[in-house]
């Protein structure tokens, strides 16, 4: 009686808890390296298959974009408008617009970077079927540079972010620099126009002075 009880309390001990463990593993370790393998091999295989993507991106700061009336009113528009979530969304729908992608897709360069980023992600087996029309003027070009291009701002400030992913770092530099560079053309146009319109007001008072 006595060894009987002495078996029970060796048995539940931690090491004698430990080796029980460790047998059981062991009597099941088929089942478990089968686990294993079968958790791990999708990790393995998609760290080895699935193409690496680069991303590349050109930050702007949304300054100004309308004249002040006198020397101080374009610098008190500036801080007016300094922390204005609606003035910033709508420099960042005009940066994404079809418009300015259809700009986009006119530089020269660009629809040969596209069809090349494409057939990149077809030989990757990224889910596309073919390359054909992406041309400067077609709606598929437009949405492939569209779907494969972003715009945001960058929180707590006024700069917006423009950038694009491939799995070519080539094609993602100049994707997302023409993109900016877009942007930054259509507003240096469009700021002209509106210095022009100015000069041309404050020019009318001498004119009508003069006669």
């Amino acid at each position: 009686m006595q060894h009987a009880v002495a078996q029970a309390s060796h048995a539940t001990t931690p090491a004698g808890y430990t080796r029980s463990i460790a047998a059981l593993l062991h009597r099941r370790r088929r089942i478990l390296t089968l686990v294993f393998v079968l958790t791990l091999a999708p990790v393995v295989a998609a760290a080895c298959f699935w193409p690496p993507m680069y991303y590349a991106g050109a930050s702007v700061i949304i300054g100004n974009m309308e004249p002040g009336n006198g020397p101080s009113g374009g610098l008190a528009t500036l801080i007016e408008k300094l922390g204005d979530p609606a003035d910033l969304q709508s420099q960042i729908f005009i940066a994404k617009s079809p418009r300015m992608l259809r700009l986009a897709l006119e530089h020269t360069g660009v629809i040969a970077t596209l069809q090349e980023d494409c057939r990149q992600r077809i030989s990757s087996r990224l889910g596309l079927s073919d390359c054909d029309g992406l041309e400067p003027s077609s709606q598929k070009a437009l949405d492939y540079l569209s779907g494969h291009s972003s715009v945001s701002s960058v929180q707590q400030s006024r700069i917006i972010s423009i950038s694009y992913r491939s799995p070519l770092p080539r094609a993602a530099f100049i994707l997302a620099n023409t993109l900016m560079i877009t942007y930054l053309e259509d507003q240096r146009g469009e700021n002209a126009g509106i210095r022009e319109s100015a000069s041309a007001w404050l020019l009318e008072p001498g004119k009508r002075a003069g006669h």
